[in-house]
């Protein structure tokens, strides 16, 4: 027979003598994949893994909890999430403002566009907030401000130094705060 299927002797044997035990599992594995139907039916269909494994251990049926969602997964079954997860915080909602600049930072002059950052570091006396200005064009830092209080409007007063333009654009990425 070996010779006949292209295999070992050894091979051939022993793989013979495994099929009970294959057999065996697979039966215990039904047995597992009924009672955790059952028990899911009878919860409503609200059950997941570990209530199930739960439910199983009082009715004397020695199981873990992967073994239950292996089984859960083979059926198709789930459980009924009680606990959503809030929204992400940091997505960004609509913008506000138009870009007037069409991400087109360099407009080939100086002081044509102005690039501001606002951001907060923390220090040995507590939270200092920092509200920092740039030229577009030359990247150089016009003026900043470093305060206790998340002002944005000390740092552009700073950085313009009555240096404000008609066709000059100051941009943020969000509104000013």
């Amino acid at each position: 027979m070996a010779k006949v299927l292209g295999v070992t002797r050894a091979g051939y044997y022993a793989w013979k003598n495994r099929a009970p035990q294959r057999g065996e599992r697979a039966l215990v594995r039904r047995r597992l994949d009924e009672a955790v139907a059952w028990e899911h039916e009878v919860s409503g269909g609200t059950y997941g893994a570990p209530c199930v494994r739960h439910a199983l251990a009082r009715a004397g049926v020695d199981v873990g909890v992967c073994a239950v969602a292996a089984s859960m997964r083979r059926q198709g079954l789930t459980g009924l999430n009680t606990h959503p997860r809030p929204a992400r915080r940091g997505r960004r909602g609509p913008v506000a403002h138009e870009d007037h600049c069409a991400r087109q930072w360099d407009q080939g002059a100086l002081d044509r566009v102005w690039i501001t950052d606002f951001t907060y570091l923390r220090c040995a006396q507590g939270w200092v907030y920092l509200c920092a200005v740039r030229d577009a064009h030359s990247r150089r830092v016009l003026g900043y401000a470093m305060g206790e209080q998340h002002n944005t409007r000390s740092g552009h007063h700073r950085a313009r130094h009555g240096r404000h333009h008609p066709w000059q654009l100051p941009h943020w990425d969000r509104a000013p705060r």
